[in-house]
């Protein structure tokens, strides 16, 4: 495969791939881009994160970020798909995107749970944690959105669910690789993007209660910028609120309510992707729609943050 252009509109890309996809880009905008491990899964595999940033090097005044990550379950490969484009974007297609960068940094982890991504391609499509083993008994795996130090002790469930929440906080390799990057950069995050599946909605905290942050209004404000240019570019309708109205129950310990939370990010946004017809796994031809349309959501809120910020 040639990793120098690889086919992120058609084709879901391994880990190995991305990731010289990612060192690749690292080479050849060396001026602005920059790559590094910020932890390892626990079968031995580098997550990724690149930095954008067109100020680079620059002095004249403290940079402020957007972090956006994706493929924390396995099983939802359009997310990695779009944390690609929206690489592909603000380097690549930088010229296109002048405005925003010249205005903000980016650092995206493209592939959170590397060891989950690679066994929904080689054993179960349908897998969601990680594969770290839970000491003393015969399950594997942890879901790395419930293992975050916010609100994780009124989400206890059983060993073996998809949604085990792990034995403490930040028990997994991949969320504590996730705390120390958000702690490195913080307090200058201003946006933190999160990447899911299926639900077509754009949510923010709380996951783990009903009631909604003191910022809320700012953060519906945001959701519907997104959803105001997505539905405008292609007619696609998403939906916008908290992450417990919209999912009708309560989320414990994920990464949403703990970037906002904890690392007090201001604006805090789970764009959970198309869609219900296509599933976790669109099929390669409706990858570049998917991914197109999410950008001009993203391009939008990030536009939105920057004026608020100002």
């Amino acid at each position: 495969m040639d990793i120098r252009k690889p086919n992120i509109l058609g084709d879901y890309l391994r880990h190995k791939d991305i990731n010289c996809y990612l060192d690749y880009l690292a080479r050849r905008y060396s001026r602005f881009v920059t790559v590094f491990p910020i932890g390892t899964s626990f079968e031995g595999r580098s997550i990724k994160a690149i930095k954008i940033d067109l100020n680079k090097g620059s002095r004249k005044r403290e940079r402020q970020w957007v972090f956006i990550e994706a493929g924390t379950h396995g099983r939802e490969w359009i997310t990695i798909s779009t944390a690609l484009f929206c690489i592909y974007q603000l380097t690549e297609k930088c010229f296109r995107n002048v405005d925003i960068l010249k205005q903000i940094g980016f650092i995206i982890v493209p592939v959170v749970n590397a060891d989950g991504y690679e066994y929904t391609h080689e054993t179960n499509v349908s897998w969601r944690k990680n594969r770290r083993p839970i000491p003393n008994c015969r399950y594997v795996g942890t879901d790395c959105n419930r293992n975050y130090d916010f609100q994780w002790e009124g989400g206890l469930s059983r060993l073996g669910k998809s949604t085990f929440q792990g034995e403490v906080p930040f028990s997994e390799p991949e969320t504590r690789a996730i705390r120390n990057v958000l702690k490195r950069f913080s307090p200058n995050i201003k946006f933190f993007l999160s990447f899911h599946s299926y639900a077509q909605s754009l949510m923010y905290p709380w996951g783990y209660s009903k009631d909604l942050p003191p910022s809320w209004e700012k953060l519906q404000q945001l959701a519907e910028c997104g959803r105001t240019a997505i539905k405008k570019a292609t007619g696609r309708s998403y939906r916008c609120g908290s992450i417990s109205k919209l999912t009708h129950r309560t989320v414990h310990g994920s990464i949403a309510d703990y970037a906002y939370g904890v690392e007090k990010i201001p604006f805090v946004i789970v764009m959970e992707l198309p869609s219900s017809k296509f599933g976790f796994r669109p099929p390669n031809t409706e990858i570049e729609s998917i991914v197109t349309e999410s950008w001009t959501g993203i391009k939008a809120m990030c536009r939105r943050v920057i004026k608020n910020c100002q």
